[in-house]
């Protein structure tokens, strides 16, 4: 619970460039740069390789018994809820597209 005195937490932005930045992509940049956006659909096909690669070790008989429940949950997988907004997805989309920026991490090794 946070006290009515005391702000919340929020990651500092510092805009040092000329191009505007709008609600949206200030909006993006409070995520962090290890912000990770949920998937639209899940590729089973890597999960089930990965899988395949990690049982290696594991006795033939749990090896079957664990690919059987794999498939069992990929036959309908669902992905994850969307935890970006469409805002913040075209502002994402923008500065992808904007070669001419450069967004760091501030912390000792990159600090001003």
């Amino acid at each position: 619970m946070v006290s009515p005195n005391i702000e919340p937490f929020k990651p500092k932005v510092i805009h040092l460039g000329s191009i505007e930045l709008d609600n949206a992509k200030e909006s993006l940049l409070h995520k962090r740069l290890n912000f990770a956006i949920a998937p639209k659909k899940i590729l089973a096909d890597d999960v089930v390789f990965n899988i395949k690669v990690s049982i290696k070790e594991v006795e033939s008989i749990e090896v079957e018994e664990i690919r059987q429940d794999v498939e069992k949950i990929l036959r309908s997988p669902k992905p994850p809820p969307r935890n970006i907004s469409k805002d913040d997805k075209r502002a994402l989309i923008e500065f992808r597209k904007n070669k001419n920026m450069v967004i760091l991490k501030v912390d000792k090794g990159n600090l001003l």
